[in-house]
């Protein structure tokens, strides 16, 4: 494949520098392959992108965005705090808002969840079901199925 201008996909070496991804661009990892000398794709797409290549696409892209988000972090802390503190900003609003200032500072206030075992999911498995503990699995009174029983067969 090499010889065709196709770069090998599956059993690639560590130390092949075709695969430091650290020097391929954000093209080149979206369609999971390098370009040619000339900056273009020689070849049609790729069946299937390694895990690799992928993950390194995700990090990079996370990167990106967490860049982004913190850049403009203290412009939405000011708007929020603007919102709160307009007196043309209706109730409804305001308490949004300050749920929000609340819930980013003070942390989310726990919530509590009741569970019953009457719930539809347990009910249909009594139906189907016959559960208990391994205690009472070994009291089970049992006959062996024998070699020559015409139903094992």
């Amino acid at each position: 494949m090499a010889g065709m201008g196709m770069e090998p996909i599956f059993g690639r070496k560590e130390d092949d520098p075709y695969w430091d991804l650290d020097s391929w661009d954000e093209d080149e990892l979206i369609r999971g392959q390098r370009k040619n000398a000339k900056g273009t794709f020689a070849n049609k797409p790729v069946k299937y992108i390694p895990t690799s290549v992928h993950q390194e696409l995700v990090k990079r892209q996370m990167r990106l965005a967490s860049h982004l988000l913190n850049a403009k972090l203290f412009m939405a802390a000011k708007m929020l705090v603007d919102i709160i503190t307009s007196p043309s900003t209706e109730d409804p609003t305001r308490l949004r808002a300050i749920g929000m200032l609340f819930d980013r500072t003070m942390g989310k206030a726990p919530e509590k969840v009741e569970v019953t075992s009457d719930a539809p999911w347990v009910l249909a498995l009594r139906d189907v079901a016959v559960v208990g503990t391994d205690r009472q699995a070994d009291v089970i009174d049992i006959d062996p199925i024998e070699e020559d029983d015409p139903w094992m067969d």
